[in-house]
């Protein structure tokens, strides 16, 4: 089993405990929609992950995946997560997904270069003007949050222009 390169859990599974997945060191993928994990640090060894998916879930402490640079697609969406910071330094993701949070401060994302879609529906933001740098961006989804009038009316435009696709 240690050969396996991808693995996908999913709904009503009652399970809590990841450190077992440590071992699966040739891990590319992995899905775990399972609702009761919140320590995703046993997953910081999987140096061979491109895609991480753990939607609702109950995990608010991320900083664990700040190491995980080979992430190219990393989908935390219906989680409690308040805090992104951690997630600055995956330079290599091309799409993130952080639907459903309680996100409002969205500045550590500004280092993002490579993402072409981000997706942060349903979270607090209210300033959208750090992701204006995000030069590869192609699609962007903030539906759901309190978007300040400055926001609306001149981050959102300018993106626009640039051939960005937003969903407000």
């Amino acid at each position: 089993m240690t050969n396996l390169t991808e693995l996908r859990i999913s709904s009503h599974q009652q399970v809590s405990d990841i450190s077992l997945l440590a071992s699966l060191t040739n891990l590319t993928l992995l899905h775990l929609s399972v609702e009761k994990i919140s320590d995703v640090s046993p997953l910081v060894v999987l140096d061979n992950l491109t895609e991480l998916h753990l939607p609702s879930n109950q995990i608010s402490d991320i900083s664990a995946l700040g190491s995980m640079t080979n992430l190219t697609y990393l989908t935390l969406t219906a989680n409690q997560i308040s805090d992104v910071s951690p997630l600055s330094s995956l330079t290599n993701l091309t799409s993130l997904v952080l639907s459903g949070n309680q996100i409002s401060d969205v500045s550590p994302l500004g280092s993002l270069n490579n993402l072409t879609g981000l997706f942060i529906a349903s979270n607090q933001i209210s300033d959208i003007s750090p992701l204006i740098v995000l030069s590869n961006l192609r699609s962007l989804q903030l539906t759901g949050n309190p978007l300040s009038a400055e926001s609306v009316h001149i981050h959102i435009p300018q993106l626009e222009e640039r051939g960005v696709h937003v969903a407000q």
